[in-house]
């Protein structure tokens, strides 16, 4: 190898691992994750810094050509970084299912509280009922006047000051449903 490959090599593979803790810092990659590309860089460094290595990495193994050797253990980095990325996307399947089913759960309980306190109380903007309809009687738990009625900001008047009184089975207001 030539000397301008060594320090290119050196150059970009210093390069690329602040390029990773920069990544780490900024919490675009997990520290995990990060330690499997700060491991192939270094790899990568050390190779570069001592080019002898490979070839006499590759006469102990039998490799006749030394980039072939090169090749093999860049794929095999590679292998273990899509292993690793496998994994973690079975886990988060699986996560997210549960995640789902348990929404789902909670979706179905809010409705059927929903459907609970609908027949209970009307909520804002919904039709209440006023005396005669299955509201209480006057003299019970009627809201008097100026209190907040069912429907928003309206004041109820109680069954003396303008209501309906309690036997006549007064329409519900406005109409709402």
């Amino acid at each position: 190898m030539s000397w301008k490959l060594i320090w290119f090599v050196r150059i970009v593979a210093a390069a690329f691992a602040l390029y990773v803790i920069h990544k780490v810092k900024n919490n675009r990659l997990s520290e995990k994750e990060s330690m499997y590309w700060l491991a192939g860089t270094l790899a990568i460094l050390f190779l570069a810094i001592r080019p002898g290595l490979v070839d006499g990495m590759a006469d102990y193994l039998g490799v006749a050509y030394q980039p072939a050797l090169l090749f093999f253990l860049g794929i095999l980095f590679i292998l273990v970084i899509l292993y690793r990325q496998a994994s973690h996307i079975s886990q988060l399947k699986e996560s997210n299912k549960e995640l789902a089913q348990v929404v789902a759960i909670l979706d179905e309980e809010v409705r059927r509280l929903q459907g609970v306190y609908k027949t209970a109380a009307p909520f804002c903007g919904q039709a209440a009922p006023l005396c005669g309809e299955g509201a209480p009687s006057c003299g019970e738990a009627a809201p008097s006047c100026g209190e907040a009625a069912p429907l928003c900001g309206e004041a109820a008047p109680s069954c003396g000051e303008g209501a309906p009184s309690c036997g006549e089975g007064a329409p519900s207001r406005g109409g709402l449903k």
